[in-house]
């Protein structure tokens, strides 16, 4: 016969090893879910590196170019532009305003507004006065056919051809 403190421990025994067994797989979970954590945060770090490093390539891109630039949507609102742009119309670039709104009335916008509604590329004369000195440039926009049908437009300045 099994004695009476035998008996006491299998009993124990069945009614613990379910809570130990229980305990055992929640700690495994925690260790899990703080490896996930961990790695998502290390995905999440990654990203915005990489998000960083694209910001930066663009804005060198656009630099680099040596011409104003700027990249807009149909609305008027500019998605981004390089530092010649600004200094050309004027305005902070930074900014990402809406150039239709903050633009004066005048050539420059009523050419921006025919732009903007006719999805076609095109190339047009403007006159501009930058930093009091009336400059000559040839408008060039480009729709690029992405989702957000965003239109690219570039001056060239061709005051000195003009001139000559």
């Amino acid at each position: 016969m099994v004695s009476w403190n035998i008996a006491i421990v299998l009993v124990l025994l069945a009614f613990a090893l379910p809570f130990v067994l229980l305990h055992v797989q929640l700690e495994q979970r925690r260790q899990r879910q703080r490896r996930d954590f961990t790695e998502k945060e290390y995905l999440r770090r990654m990203l915005r590196d990489t998000e960083a490093h694209v910001r930066n390539d663009k804005a060198l891109f656009l630099e680099a170019l040596g011409v104003p630039f700027l990249l807009v949507k149909p609305t008027g609102r500019l998605v981004m532009a390089n530092r010649y742009a600004g200094d050309v119309l004027g305005v902070d670039v930074q900014k990402c305003p809406n150039l239709l709104k903050i633009l004066p009335d005048g050539a420059l916008r009523t050419l921006l507004q025919e732009v903007l509604q006719t999805p076609q590329p095109s190339t047009q004369s403007l006159t501009l006065t930058v930093q009091g000195e009336e400059r000559f440039y040839l408008l060039t926009s480009t729709p690029l056919g992405n989702a957000d049908k965003h239109i690219g437009l570039v001056l060239h300045d061709v005051t000195n051809e003009h001139r000559t």
